[in-house]
């Protein structure tokens, strides 16, 4: 099977959808997820040891920006002329939405060390959520001079170039920017827009799909969304096919971050789980994935292997394929209990529980096989429990049949006449 085909449903992107890029950009880049801090390049030798600084920098590496203001604030308390803990505190307060304080401390960063690059980009980054372009320009221009193998002002000069609508400018420079630094989330969101205004949607989505990886908190435009997940799905497809379980399922549900009604992504984290031995998280993932495309023929067949049948399909299925040998099917008409070929007669229901679809109640009768009343009486143990003594009408005899899993027992011929629960 070819799981990939059979996984994804994509649909079709149109022109006009496409449009609209700068409104798109806007969007994906609220004001709380601007301070994508630039590379701190050598400010990190500022501080040595697990310092206050030290750890407001990694706090706000990894998105705990509240925890990361109070440790560079403990920073900026040690040392009140400490030019980069005012920069990086910049971000954390740009990142939590509060633009005056990050202004603030951008400015005092800069008036201590104006050779410090990353506050230049930091405040660009401000002034960007302001709408100010010209001054975003300006700290593009004073961070290069800084530092001229700053990936983040390339970055700034690849967004107000964006901004302007010089898209090969931009492109170029975001290029520049991911060269340098390959894990600048920032930069890889810029030139997705930047490729959508040349009408290049692979490679936006290609882009997107990378800054997803990186954070999958980026919010990928509702067009593209199917593009990105489908570039997720291939590459989870590969991890289930070589087992790699673990991988795979990290894949789906970073698709499932990305677009939440992809009914590839249920099925494909569905499939996992089957793999994993959840049957019930299985189940449940499948049958999500049919909600959003009821058409999705990997989570309706993984449902029919997984869900074991009615008895009443199951031998009306089994009647029209020719396995039951209808002349022995119960005189009351009952779905229970069949004679097969083979000589097995399967157990399926009880009036008031289910049993265990393994139980199988087998028998040898030798010279009385084929003695059909005896076959006929077996009904009679849709009544009873796994052990019961069941009488022949027909001759009599009582026949003691013991039903367990697994194991074959004889149906041994008494010759007291009655029924007997035990």
């Amino acid at each position: 099977m070819n799981f990939y085909l059979r996984l994804l449903s994509l649909t079709t992107l149109s022109k006009p959808a496409m449009r609209q890029p700068l409104r798109l950009f806007l969007s994906i880049l609220p004001l709380s997820a601007l301070a994508l801090l630039s590379p701190l390049g050598g400010s990190l030798s500022a501080a040595s040891g697990d310092t206050p600084y030290d750890r407001g920098v990694e706090l706000l590496g990894s998105g705990r920006y509240q925890e990361a203001l109070v440790s560079l604030t403990q920073a900026i308390q040690t040392n009140p002329r400490f030019a980069a803990a005012y920069s990086s505190r910049c971000a954390a307060y740009l990142a939590l939405g509060d633009g005056p304080a990050a202004a603030a401390d951008c400015d005092q960063a800069i008036l201590l060390n104006p050779a410090l690059g990353e506050a230049y980009v930091n405040r660009g980054n401000l002034r960007i959520a302001a709408g100010d372009i010209r001054g975003a320009f300006s700290d593009a221009e004073q961070a290069l001079l800084a530092d001229p193998d700053l990936p983040g002002a390339y970055n700034l000069f690849g967004e107000v170039f964006l901004l302007q609508g010089e898209y090969r400018s931009a492109l170029n420079d975001l290029n520049k920017a991911l060269q340098l630094d390959p894990n600048l989330i920032r930069a890889y969101v810029n030139r997705a827009n930047v490729q959508l205004n040349l009408d290049n949607e692979n490679a936006a989505a290609q882009d997107f799909t990378q800054a997803v990886r990186r954070d999958p908190a980026v919010q990928v435009p509702v067009p593209l969304r199917n593009l990105v997940t489908s570039r997720i799905l291939i590459i989870g497809e590969g991890h289930l096919e070589r087992g790699e379980l673990q991988s795979a399922l990290a894949e789906f549900e970073l698709a499932l971050r990305v677009n939440p009604t992809s009914a590839g992504a249920l099925s494909g984290r569905g499939l996992v789980f089957q793999e994993q031995g959840q049957i019930e998280a299985a189940i449940a993932s499948f049958e999500r994935a049919l909600e959003f495309n009821p058409q999705n023929i990997v989570a309706s067949e993984a449902l029919e292997a997984l869900r074991p049948p009615e008895p009443e399909a199951e031998l009306e299925t089994r009647r029209s394929e020719g396995d039951l040998e209808t002349e022995f099917l119960d005189s009351l008409g009952t779905e229970l209990l069949a004679l097969e070929a083979s000589g097995v007669i399967p157990l399926t229901l009880e009036p008031a529980r289910q049993v265990s679809m393994a139980r199988q109640a087998c028998f040898s009768l030798g010279e009385g096989q084929s003695d059909r009343s005896v076959i006929t009486s077996l009904v009679a143990s849709r009544h009873l429990g796994s052990n019961a003594n069941l009488e022949d009408p027909g001759t009599g005899r009582t026949v003691s049949l013991v039903i367990d899993t697994g194991v074959r027992e004889e149906l041994i011929i008494n010759s007291n006449p009655r029924i007997d629960n035990t």
